[in-house]
């Protein structure tokens, strides 16, 4: 499931940044895309939880907002399918 949700988010990051070669990986660090700051966490977590079909709590918006990883993002979005 963990491979299945990280392709996803690969594929809603490149959409969201407009960049097919953009490299994503579990291990990768979200400060470190180009143009990533916070209007684009936002967009990140609404895109998630329309892709998925979930909701987040507000804690778990929060947790969303702190990843620094996409790991972490993953750890988070598979706790909720």
């Amino acid at each position: 499931m963990r491979e299945d949700i990280l392709a996803g988010l690969r594929e809603l990051l490149r959409s969201n940044f407009e960049d097919e070669s953009l490299v994503i990986t579990a291990d990768t660090v979200l400060d470190d895309i180009e143009d990533w700051d916070s209007m684009e966490m936002v967009a990140v977590i609404s895109m998630t939880e329309s892709y998925y079909g979930i909701h987040y709590s507000v804690e778990e918006t929060i947790a969303m907002s702190n990843a620094k990883t996409v790991a972490e993002m993953v750890d988070i979005i598979s706790q909720k399918l």
